[in-house]
């Protein structure tokens, strides 16, 4: 009974080591990056053309790119002729913030309206976003 048991566990250990020297070959398709952020101190030094060159060079074929202020989203998502000949697809995502004092401020300032705020909030988003890539109000 022992010599089973003994078989039994260094069989399960032959399987196990097999098992994790077998290592998987590592994903090479396509990348979507969901969360890509442009804002003013990445802008300032990595321009649109490098920024696709580098998306291109890594497999991301589509993003959905937001920027603080959204003048870095607006700029990529206007940079159709740089995002076709890297094969990447950029989706706009407009941000409440003008600039970094604003993720603590935003919700006491008049001047930036509430997300979703009817008329308001759509007209305040829809400077940053290009108009053939704007989502019509509901």
């Amino acid at each position: 009974m022992k010599r089973r048991s003994c078989i039994g566990a260094l069989l399960a250990c032959a399987t196990t080591v097999r098992t994790l020297a077998a290592t998987p070959e590592p994903y090479r398709g396509p990348l979507f990056d969901a969360h890509l952020h442009d804002n003013e101190e990445a802008h300032a030094t990595v321009p649109p053309a490098e920024a696709f060159a580098h998306m291109q060079r890594s497999g991301v074929r589509a993003v959905v790119a937001n920027s603080r202020p959204n003048s870095g989203t607006r700029e990529l998502a206007t940079a159709l002729p740089l995002a076709r000949t890297a094969g990447v697809t950029v989706v706009p995502f407009v941000r409440l913030y003008r600039n970094r004092a604003d993720y603590t401020t935003r919700f006491a300032d008049e001047s930036i309206p509430p997300h979703g705020a009817g008329r308001a909030g759509r007209e305040h988003a829809s400077r940053a976003v290009p108009r053939h890539r704007r989502v019509p109000p509901v």
